[in-house]
Order: C-alpha cells, then sequence, then structure tokens
C-alpha cells in the first residue's frame, strides 16, 4: 500500500536532507529509474542515508545530488525540532518520527523517536561524539551499520588519527595521511568478535576501497572513478564499481540490495559536448552472486541547448541480452519563457519488444511559474500510455519561502476520470520553521 505522507519539518526543508519519497516515485513513472533502482532509494530513504542515497543518484541518473549542500553556518546558540509521519488511506498516522538537535558552541545533542541519541563536541576540525554513531564519521566510503558508542577523530595538521569505542565492545581505530590531493585511510574493526580491515586511497580522480573479511576470508572492492569536464576538454566521466567473493551476510555493511546480491556491480556514465550538443551514455551490468546471471542496461540520450530551450531525447535498452526486452524511448522539450514561465513537455513509450512500439506514448504536458524568488508552482498532466490501465494524473509541486523563518513544500498527485471526477493519490506535504 503506498502512503499518502505528511511531513511537519523545522528548520531543514527535507527531514534528514533527503527528498520526498514522491519524487523518487516519479523518478520510477516517468521510466527514469527501474522498479530495482527505486527499491535501492526508497531504502537509503528508510534509513535516512543521504551519502548512499547521493551515490545512487550520481550512478543511476548521473545527476549530483542537492542533499549534499555544504552546512549553514549557524548562530552559537540555537535549537531544531523535526517530526515525521505518513497517514494511510484510513487517515491512520503512521511510521511517525521526531528529531530534537540543540545546539550551544562547541556541544550539540540530537534525539530520534527510536530512543538513539548523539551527542557532539566539535572544534575547529577535531570532533568527539557519544551515542548513535554515522558511519560518515569515519571517512570510509562504504554505507557502514549504525553503532552505538564513543568517536573521535583528532587532526595533526592535515593527518587524523580516529577511534570507536561501542557499548557491545565493538572496536575501531583509522589512520589517515594526507599529502596535496591524495588521502590514505586504514582502518582495523572488531564487530561482533569478527575483525575486518579497510584500506581507501581517495584522489581527485581515483576514489579505490578493499574491505577484507578474515572470518569468511573474503574481500569487497570498490572503485570510483570521476572526470569533470574542464574547459579544455569536451568530456566527462564518472563510473562506479563493486567487487564481492559472496554475499555479504554478518559484515558490518548495508549495502543497497542491487549490489549486496552482486558479485560484481558497475554502473558507468559518458557524457560528450560539442556545441550546443551533448551526447550521454549510460551502462549498468551486474553479476547475480547466486545464480550468475548477469543483467545489463544500455542508454543513449542526445540533448540539445538554444534560446532557452532544452530538447532531449532518450533510448534504452533494459535487458541487453534479452535482445533488448522492454526497449524504452523518452523525449523531453523545455522553454523558457519571460524567465519566470517554464513550458514543459515529455513523452515515454515502454513495450515488451520492438515490434509492439506502435501503440500511443505516455505525454505529460505541463508548466512551472517563478514569479518571485522563493515562490515556485509546477503542473503536469498525464495521459497514461494506450497499454497502461492507469487514469489521467495531475502532479502538483508547490513551493513557498518567503524569507528565512518560513518555507513550505508540497508534492500532490490525483486520478482524473472521464467524468472529470478527482480521486487523491499521493501526497507529501512538508513544514519548515527557522529560528
Amino acid at each position: 500500500m503506498r502512503y499518502v505522507s505528511l511531513f511537519f519539518l523545522l528548520s531543514t526543508q527535507f527531514l534528514f536532507g533527503l527528498p520526498s519519497t514522491e519524487e523518487v516515485f516519479w523518478w520510477w513513472d516517468d521510466g527514469l529509474i527501474s522498479y530495482e533502482e527505486l527499491e535501492d532509494f526508497l531504502e537509503a530513504i528508510s534509513k535516512e542515508d543521504t551519502e548512499s542515497f547521493c551515490d545512487l543518484q550520481l550512478a543511476y541518473l548521473n545527476q549530483k545530488c542537492a542533499a549534499q549542500a555544504k552546512e549553514k553556518k549557524y548562530r552559537t546558540q540555537y535549537a531544531e525540532f523535526h517530526w515525521k509521519s505518513d497517514i494511510d488511506s484510513t487517515a491512520h498516522l503512521q511510521n511517525q518520527k521526531f528529531h530534537l538537535k540543540m545546539f550551544y558552541q562547541p556541544f550539540q545533542m540530537d534525539l530520534y523517536s527510536d530512543t538513539s541519541f548523539a551527542i557532539t563536541y566539535k572544534r575547529k576540525q577535531n570532533r568527539a561524539v557519544l551515542g548513535d554513531i554515522s558511519y560518515s564519521y569515519f571517512k570510509a566510503g562504504l554505507p557502514l551499520q549504525k553503532q552505538k558508542g564513543y568517536f573521535g577523530r583528532y587532526y595533526i595538521h592535515k593527518n587524523s588519527i580516529a577511534a570507536f569505542l561501542g557499548f557491545d565492545q565493538n572496536l575501531s581505530f583509522q589512520v589517515q595521511l594526507a599529502k596535496k590531493e591524495s588521502h590514505f585511510y586504514f582502518q582495523s574493526y572488531r564487530n561482533e568478535n569478527k575483525h575486518f580491515i579497510l584500506f581507501r586511497y581517495q584522489h581527485k580522480v581515483l576514489d579505490a576501497i578493499l574491505f577484507y573479511d578474515f572470518f569468511q576470508k573474503s574481500p569487497l572492492v570498490r572503485f570510483r572513478l570521476k572526470q569533470s569536464k574542464q574547459k579544455n576538454t569536451n568530456w566527462a566521466w564518472n563510473a562506479d564499481f563493486y567487487i564481492l567473493e559472496q554475499a555479504p551476510q554478518e559484515w558490518p555493511l548495508k549495502l543497497p540490495k542491487s549490489i549486496a546480491q552482486s558479485s560484481f556491480w558497475s554502473a558507468q556514465n559518458q557524457d560528450f559536448f560539442l556545441s550546443i550538443f551533448k551526447f550521454s551514455f549510460q551502462e549498468k551490468w551486474r553479476l547475480d552472486v547466486e545464480s550468475k546471471e548477469h543483467f545489463t542496461s544500455l542508454q543513449g540520450a542526445l540533448t540539445m541547448y538554444f534560446n532557452e530551450a532544452i530538447v532531449e531525447g532518450a533510448l534504452q535498452c533494459r535487458e541487453v541480452k534479452n535482445k533488448c526486452e522492454k526497449p524504452l524511448i523518452r523525449l523531453k522539450a523545455q522553454k523558457t519563457h519571460f524567465k519566470t514561465f517554464k513550458s514543459i513537455l515529455k513523452m515515454r513509450l515502454m513495450a515488451p519488444d520492438w515490434y509492439e512500439l506502435k501503440h500511443r506514448p505516455q505525454i505529460i504536458l505541463g508548466f512551472s511559474m517563478h514569479p518571485e524568488k522563493g515562490v515556485l508552482f509546477k503542473n503536469e498532466f498525464i495521459l497514461p500510455e494506450q497499454n497502461n490501465t492507469k487514469k489521467i494524473s495531475w502532479r502538483q509541486t508547490s513551493e513557498y519561502k518567503p524569507n528565512n523563518h518560513f518555507s513550505f513544500l508540497c508534492y500532490f498527485e490525483s486520478f482524473i476520470s472521464k467524468t472529470f471526477f478527482i480521486e487523491a493519490y499521493r501526497t507529501s506535504l512538508s513544514l519548515s520553521l527557522y529560528w
């Protein structure tokens, strides 16, 4: 069952820095991601894992993540309160959560509805944390399970040492060495009487990680490569690779489902630029760890930019080994008028095979208005594919942020019947207060 989501937030536009689940569902409805990829995104949102979500967004959509924006500088004293709840079709509250945050420089306290907490001391780069430890503190490059205990990091110039002591006697020790743009990490873990080590080399272009399990004699290797577009180049590339010998069962990791079930997983994105044109190529390939079956997805897209307009066409082959089963064609046109008004046209066509691409595609007509700073309205009307039983639907996004103390965000989708009866389908509301 899909829930109608109601979010009341304080001090941040998206709870815990992640987008709404409704926005991710719209990516799937528009054919931007597969159902398996949708599950990976929803899992990251449910675990409030911003770092994993942003890694997936870059790998699956070739988009940088807005949730990784730099932290704002706060006053020496402030407090925040976050409350979140889902409402099901019977108007009952589901999955209520709250987050209380209090800051008195240099101390910070975070308290959550699941009884987890964290008390943080931060002075310049040095940090000490007591309570529930997020893996982002470790800078490990792999999504580790949250653990309860004490964590501390101390810097000596650009180098640092870090240690973790768990309430359940789990231990970890890390050394970080830095030279110019290169960083090297060595980390040792003891988790539930099992021993693990992690090596990481991080550079502007390369991020290489080795995680080794001494108990199962099993390694995990991750490579991330990135080449950003420069002034004198017409090419950009990013790639992410995972290599596993066997499925991680008792590791202190929380890998996305599609990666944990693969002995090899890769996602590559390449962009080529020429005048007003951009050609994009995407490849995703994985080898199932149990069945040894391989799954390959390819996509090519051509985008043109001219006169405040964007026109894009994309062709995706969801399953190469089955002679491109379920091919997907997407078209998009967007035009900016008077700097405050945008018109949008999208089309999507998917069929079981190439011989059934003759029916009416999904058509989306929409517009967005930005009448003043901090105010945005966007409406889209969706006519489903001819062979789809889904009704005509209407999406609306409204954002209102008149000042630095208040903001409101709403995602709304409803069905429209032939008699023009409107039936609510999905809703997400966000209310933010800043002080």
